[in-house]
């Protein structure tokens, strides 16, 4: 549950995207800065909430039942979800899912057979996945706690893994990593200051020049003299025609299955499963649209002309 502020201060759980170890379709850390810019100035607009989102509350309170039949001498903290927990040394805030004291030691076996003793406070990190991992991802999890250690002065973590398909709970012990916990806070004193300053990053993805160029001028720029260009518009050119002719043949392979299917939803060729199946939308209520104020945004895309 997120109980924490963007207005205020930098959320753990968007650590990874910070420190370089993010999932590869999470936002560019430029896209993460003119979030918080934008809801600084009062101009972000937040997105419909999927329906994972809607029910992580009970995602949790159901791994938390394992985790206690598993583990049963710890003592849960009540009401420790429910605030927020504030770094000292940083504009670093942190919601936690919860907090265990161990009174006695407990042994924490992990995925790949490494038991851990631990003992007194430990933060308890729940994820909910469907993909089979041999290894924990530093988005999933661990660079969080740390942040989350930060903020309320612990030092141990456990991030507990449910996997949906599977039905695999995985234990993975954390524990402080100083050196880490000192580049989060500087990470974290550095985006707020460009958030002050609105000052972008370098870009690392094609998205970010869109953040960090979005007033054109409105003249042409000779830029003859530069052969990367050329190279960049011959790629860009090929680039296409691939895209053009991979969707020709998807298109004339479609067509030559769906013949073949005809009135059938599903069908079998020697190793290979198809699936045509019907999709079945729910009825929706009337959505009344508000009103939106005209603004500018610059296009994610170019488009190149031979004259």
């Amino acid at each position: 549950m997120k109980v924490t502020d963007d207005l205020k201060y930098f959320t753990c759980s968007r650590l990874p995207i910070l420190m370089g170890a993010a999932h590869p379709k999470a936002l560019s850390k430029n896209e993460l800065l003119q979030e918080f810019i934008d809801k600084k100035n009062g101009t972000w607009v937040e997105p419909e909430q999927n329906n994972y989102s809607k029910y992580t509350d009970y995602f949790e309170q159901a791994i938390q039942k394992i985790v206690k039949d598993d583990f049963p001498t710890l003592k849960f903290k009540k009401g420790a979800n429910e605030k927020p927990y504030l770094a000292v040394n940083s504009p670093l805030g942190a919601s936690i899912d919860d907090w265990a004291v161990a009174k006695d030691p407990i042994h924490v076996t992990d995925p790949l057979g490494q038991t851990f003793t631990m003992e007194g406070d430990i933060l308890i990190e729940y994820k909910t996945t469907s993909v089979v991992e041999d290894k924990l991802p530093l988005y999933k999890g661990p660079i969080q706690v740390q942040g989350q250690m930060i903020c309320s002065l612990t030092s141990k973590a456990i991030v507990v893994v449910f996997n949906i398909r599977t039905w695999e709970v995985q234990y993975w012990p954390i524990f402080e990593h100083k050196e880490l916990q000192a580049a989060i806070q500087e990470a974290v004193r550095k985006f707020w200051n460009k958030r002050e300053k609105e000052e972008y990053y370098d870009p690392e993805k094609p998205n970010d020049y869109n953040l960090i160029y979005p007033n054109p001028i409105e003249k042409i720029k000779d830029l003859s003299g530069n052969n990367f260009i050329g190279d960049a518009i011959n790629a860009w050119h090929e680039g296409n025609q691939l895209i053009k002719s991979g969707k020709e043949k998807i298109e004339q392979s479609q067509d030559t299955i769906k013949q073949a299917l005809g009135d059938y939803a599903f069908g079998q060729y020697n190793n290979f499963k198809i699936s045509w199946p019907v999709r079945n939308y729910k009825a929706k209520p009337e959505k009344i649209v508000p009103a939106q104020a005209a603004y500018s945004k610059r296009q994610s895309t170019i488009s190149i002309k031979e004259e």
